[in-house]
C-alpha cells in the first residue's frame, strides 16, 4: 500500500472516530481510540482539518461541524481504480464501498477518478444520499427494531461473471448492522440472498438462524415468508460447503486421508456448514442400519435400509444421506463419499424404514491405469442428516 494510500485510511478513521463522538476529542483521546502516537494525529490534522469541515472547543477537543452538509456516496467501480473527491481518497478497488463527504452550498469541489482500459468499459457509479444523519438507513433499522418483537436482515454478496470475490463475508456495512441489531436484544433471523459460500464468523454467534434463500425467483418473496412463519417447513441441504474462514479454501467433504492432522495453528480446520447440512422445525432420529448382501458381489448393488423417526412436533421431510469409505485401496480414496440418498415425509412420532439401493458402479473409481474398477475389500457405510452429522455406522465387505 503506498503511503498516500495510509494516509486516506488514516483520516478516514478520524472520520470514522469523530462521527461515533460527536461531542469531540482531544489529539491524546483520538491516539488512543485508533492505538497509534500522538504525533500520528497532530502530523494528519492539518490535512484532516483541510477536507472536513471542524469546530476547536477551549478544552482541546476537536469536533465536525455538524451545519455542513453530510452526503452519503456509494460507488461502484468497474476497472476504475480510486475516486477522489476533494482531494480525498475516498475508494479504492480494494474497498470501494461508500464514505461520508461534508459539503457547502455554492462551494464547487473537485471530483477526480484514476482507471485504467483494460476492455474499454471503465466506469464509476456514483449514488448519494444527502442528510445530516452520518448512518441514515442503519439509524432507520434500529429504530424499527425497538419497536419490533423479532427483526429479518436480508443480506447479499456482489458476484457474477467476472466479479470473483477475494473474501467471502459479507460486503460493506452488513456484519456491523448485523452486529448493531443482535446488539438490541431483539431476535434476529438472516435471510441470505447468495449463490456461492458466505463467511459468517464475525456475527453468527448472535443470531437465531440463518436462511439461505440462494437467488428465489419471482416467488421467492413468498417462499421465504412462508418459511419464515411456519407455513411451509424447510427441509432443503446444502450442495456445497461453508467456510468457517476464507483460510480454509478449498474445503470440501470428501477429502483423502491425511496423517498431520486437518486444523490449522489458529483455527480448526471444520467448516461452518458441511455438505448436506440444513435444519428443519422438527427433529429426526436414525436406528436400525442393515447392508445386504454382506459380503456383496462386484456386481449388482447393495441394499442400505434404516429406520427414520420424527421426533419432533412438526410435519416434516428429511433428507437421509448414505456415504461410503473404502478402507483399503490401490490408490488414496476420500474419507467418504456420498452414494445415495432419500427424501421422506414424517408426520410427528410417525416412523418408516428407508431402503437405498447403491448400484456397484458406484463404488468403482479409476486405478492407477485410468482403469475404472470396483476393488474388493471393506466399506464403511454412514448414513446421516449431513457429511459430518453422521448418526449410524456399520461395515460391508465386497468379494
Amino acid at each position: 500500500m503506498s503511503r498516500a494510500e495510509n494516509k486516506a485510511e488514516r483520516l478516514l478513521k478520524m472520520e470514522a472516530l469523530l462521527l461515533a463522538h460527536p461531542e469531540g476529542l482531544t489529539q491524546a483521546e483520538m491516539a488512543r481510540h485508533l492505538g497509534v502516537d500522538r504525533s500520528v494525529i497532530h502530523r494528519n490534522l492539518y490535512d484532516f482539518q483541510k477536507i472536513y469541515p471542524t469546530i476547536e472547543h477551549d478544552d482541546g477537543r476537536i469536533s465536525l461541524d455538524r451545519s455542513a452538509y453530510l452526503v452519503k456516496v456509494a460507488f461502484t467501480l468497474h476497472e476504475a481504480t480510486a475516486v477522489h473527491i476533494a482531494a480525498r481518497l475516498l475508494a479504492t478497488r480494494m474497498d470501494a464501498w461508500a464514505a461520508t463527504v461534508a459539503l457547502e452550498a455554492g462551494k464547487p469541489v473537485d471530483l477526480r477518478i484514476d482507471y485504467h482500459e483494460i476492455k474499454g468499459q471503465a466506469s464509476v457509479r456514483f449514488g448519494w444520499s444527502a442528510t445530516d444523519d452520518p448512518e441514515p438507513l442503519l439509524n432507520e433499522a434500529l429504530q424499527a427494531a425497538s419497536w419490533a418483537d423479532a427483526v429479518v436482515v436480508v443480506s447479499t454478496i456482489n458476484e457474477g461473471e467476472g466479479r470473483d470475490r477475494a473474501y467471502l463475508g459479507l460486503p460493506g456495512d452488513q456484519p456491523r448492522v448485523i452486529q448493531r441489531l443482535v446488539a438490541t436484544g431483539k431476535p434476529v433471523v438472516v435471510v441470505l440472498l447468495a449463490g456461492s459460500p458466505v463467511t459468517m464468523g464475525d456475527w453468527i454467534a448472535g443470531v437465531s438462524a440463518v436462511l439461505d434463500a440462494w437467488y428465489p425467483g419471482q416467488e421467492g418473496g413468498t417462499a421465504i415468508a412462508e418459511a419464515l412463519f411456519g407455513k411451509m417447513n424447510p427441509n432443503g441441504k446444502l450442495p456445497m460447503t461453508f467456510p468457517l474462514t476464507v483460510g480454509q479454501c478449498p474445503v470440501y467433504y470428501n477429502l483423502p486421508p491425511s496423517g498431520r492432522g486437518y486444523d490449522y495453528v489458529d483455527s480448526t480446520g471444520r467448516p461452518l456448514f458441511a455438505f448436506g447440512h440444513g435444519l428443519s422445525y422438527t427433529t429426526f432420529e436414525y436406528s436400525n442400519l442393515k447392508v445386504s448382501p454382506n459380503p456383496a458381489s462386484r456386481k449388482g448393488a447393495i441394499r442400505v435400509t434404516f429406520t427414520l423417526r420424527n421426533s419432533g412436533g412438526r410435519t416434516g421431510k428429511e433428507v437421509a444421506q448414505v456415504y461410503f469409505r473404502d478402507e483399503v485401496a490401490s490408490i488414496v480414496r476420500p474419507l467418504k463419499e456420498l452414494k445415495g440418498y432419500a427424501k421422506v415425509q414424517l408426520e410427528p412420532g410417525e416412523e418408516k424404514t428407508v431402503v437405498v439401493d447403491v448400484p456397484m458402479e458406484r463404488l468403482s473409481f479409476l486405478n492407477e491405469r485410468m482403469r475404472r474398477v470396483v476393488e474388493p475389500g471393506w466399506f464403511e457405510v454412514m448414513v446421516g442428516s449431513s457429511s459430518e452429522d453422521i448418526r449410524l455406522r456399520t461395515r460391508i465387505e465386497v468379494r
